[in-house]
């Protein structure tokens, strides 16, 4: 854990969106909040030596137009380079962010393989995380700031459980 005043020059900044796909249909409550019914928004920098720095976790528990208000925010805030949103959920997350962007320049976003934007996660949610551990275990990864709910599910989240790590996915 790092403080603001210790950060060094980043060279890439990125804004990862895991959606929340919540609803009452799904049988959640609100108090399972941190349990995997949140959207995701984390911002990440990487500096020149590649390493990595959490500046923000923004996550939240909105509807998709307020966290897309979010996202757009942290995107400008940080002057990021782009937006890394989930796409399984569909391509309305990228319309949901661009419409939170009218009124000044449009995001910019990671590319899938059809040079879409938005990524899809095609493993299962424990080969995704893996290689996120292994740069935290090697000391790639630093947090500037505290970040309880977010390092609450960087180690307390177990695969074989049922509810889905949002902060961890933004990640």
């Amino acid at each position: 854990r790092i403080t603001a005043t210790e950060l060094p020059p980043l060279v890439r900044v990125a804004v990862g969106v895991d959606p929340s796909t919540w609803g009452p249909e799904a049988g959640l409550q609100h108090e399972t909040v941190g349990r995997g019914i949140e959207t995701g928004i984390v911002v990440v920098g990487m500096d020149a030596r590649n390493e990595c720095y959490v500046i923000e976790d923004a996550s939240c528990r909105k509807s998709p137009a307020e966290w897309a208000i979010d996202v757009v925010a942290a995107y400008r805030r940080h002057r990021a380079n782009a937006i890394v949103p989930e796409i399984n959920v569909g391509g309305w997350v990228v319309s949901t962010i661009n419409t939170a962007a009218q009124g000044g320049e449009l995001p910019r976003y990671a590319k899938n393989k059809a040079g879409r934007p938005g990524v899809q996660a095609r493993t299962g949610k424990r080969a995704r995380i893996e290689p996120i551990a292994a740069w935290y275990e090697a000391g790639h990864v630093h947090h500037v700031g505290r970040y309880e709910a977010l390092e609450d599910q960087l180690v307390g989240w177990d695969p074989r459980e049922a509810w889905s790590p949002d902060r961890i996915d933004a990640l």
